[in-house]
């Protein structure tokens, strides 16, 4: 029995035992005349994880809901509603199932095959070479059409888990009955907070007082829903059954997987097929009717589907590092830094109270390319006996990700005018809003004096003092 609810809950407890009764019984109805190539877990099993991790996941949100204010709770229970009454709109619209056309399918093939093997028996050659050329109607005919399978009427459960505000996702895991098996179809699929409310999502940081209460009061109903396994989401898997290597064997192939909100009926997400995996199963009897000629023939067709698939892959994966090198820019920018600098002695004994102000410099940069960039600077350095002032160049090297994160390393020379020369080589991040960025860096010095070569002396190393340079800048940016 499942726990119930405080009166004036999200789910009512007789609404949840309701619903998942019903699941179960249409999960069962499903015919499980296929086995796939990887043990499915039995049917019965995942039924009974799946119910008790409902009932854990209930007992979760009696204890949020005592926790939560009233407001809160009205809040979700209203929510409920509006969402109860968006589903009624859609109840009496036919739902898309291919699973018992798709079984009919492949019970007529193996019929079929059943027949040859008798003519094959009697030694009736023609009759055996005209129902291979059914057969094989019968296999192009069921390998042309897509096929969609759905949660809407239960070969498709969704679960979904609190919100990671962390980073930014819900997790729905997907159990699935297609064709009878529990491991054609089990995905872990993200959405985030933007997919799940059709909205931007704003850093927290960025948003004002009424966008952080609503932002909150969102991820309050939606991680209640899914803890009372409310069905806010409903998935539609377009696929393919391909003939496949051995006997009686076939290979289950995902097309596409929208992710729709069920009050809506609206596509919130949609993953392609080479975000999903293909699943080879075969029927039980095998039954082989094949000549080696013919085996050999299936077996390289498969090998061919393979290497399509990797094909495949691999032109996304190229289009994923093209639109990621589409994106880059040397560092073009316009820019004031502050700094302090610490050498080895002060590190060696810190005391914080000695940080003291370095240099303030104006710099530019102009990127070369898409990763390269080079620049000058013009500073004022914090020297108590004289007016000192830098003059330096720069050169570097740089990359963009997700449009506002920008790292980079460089190599700068400067010229002090109390007769120093510094070089520095280092590195640091931007972070872009717009064109303002923000950069914060570090600089590993050797500064050098031209005074003693000046009174006759000699160069020596042991007149490079190294330092540690840590700045911060705000300027603009632009080239993106």
């Amino acid at each position: 029995m499942l726990p119930c609810l405080n009166e004036g809950s999200l789910v009512k407890c007789y609404y949840m035992e309701r619903k998942i009764t019903f699941l179960i019984c249409v999960f069962s109805l499903l015919p499980a005349v296929l086995s796939a190539a990887k043990n499915p877990v039995p049917l019965e099993e995942q039924l009974e994880q799946i119910s008790e991790m409902d009932e854990r996941r209930l007992e979760e949100e009696v204890e949020a809901r005592e926790k939560r204010s009233e407001e809160m709770n009205e809040l979700i229970d209203t929510a409920l509603s509006e969402f109860n009454t968006s589903m009624d709109k859609y109840k009496f619209i036919p739902v898309t199932q291919d699973d018992e056309k798709v079984l009919k399918r492949i019970d007529d093939i193996e019929e079929l095959k059943q027949v040859i093997q008798m003519l094959q028996d009697m030694g009736d050659d023609a009759s055996v070479a005209d129902a291979k050329a059914d057969l094989e109607k019968s296999y192009e005919e069921l390998q042309e059409d897509t096929y969609i399978a759905t949660s809407l009427n239960g070969t498709i459960m969704l679960r979904g888990s609190d919100y990671n505000k962390k980073n930014d996702f819900w997790s729905v895991q997907v159990y699935s009955n297609i064709l009878g098996q529990t491991n054609l179809f089990s995905p872990e699929l993200r959405i985030t907070y933007s997919e799940m409310m059709s909205k931007r999502y704003n850093y927290i940081s960025t948003m004002d007082k009424e966008q952080q209460v609503e932002y909150e009061n969102n991820i309050q109903v939606c991680d209640s829903f899914f803890r009372q396994a409310v069905p806010l989401l409903y998935l539609r898997v377009t696929y393919q059954i391909q003939k496949w290597k051995g006997a009686s064997e076939y290979r289950f192939v995902p097309i596409s997987c929208d992710v729709c909100r069920n009050d809506t009926r609206r596509v919130i997400k949609t993953y392609g097929s080479q975000s999903l995996d293909s699943v080879v199963f075969h029927r039980e009897p095998e039954i082989e009717v094949r000549t080696k000629d013919e085996q050999k023939a299936d077996e390289d067709n498969a090998d061919s589907l393979i290497a399509g698939d990797r094909q495949k892959q691999r032109e996304v994966n190229q289009k994923k590092v093209s639109d990621v090198l589409a994106g880059q820019h040397g560092r073009s920018a316009l820019f004031v830094t502050a700094d302090t600098r610490l050498t080895n002695a002060l590190l060696g004994d810190f005391d914080i109270s000695k940080v003291r102000l370095n240099a303030v410099e104006a710099n530019v940069d102009i990127g070369i390319g898409k990763f390269f960039f080079a620049g000058g600077s013009i500073g004022y350095v914090y020297n108590p006996q004289q007016a000192v002032y830098a003059f330096g160049l720069s050169g570097g090297v740089n990359g963009i990700f997700w449009g506002w994160f920008r790292p980079f390393g460089d190599i700068k020379i400067k010229y002090h005018t109390d007769y120093q020369i510094y070089v520095d080589a280092g590195g640091g991040f931007d972070f872009i809003i717009g064109k303002l960025f923000f950069t914060i860096g570090y600089n590993y010095s050797w500064a050098y004096s031209f005074t003693n070569l000046a009174n006759g002396g000699v160069f020596s190393f042991e007149d490079v003092k190294p330092a540690h340079d840590l700045y911060l800048g705000i300027g603009f940016t632009w080239g993106l």
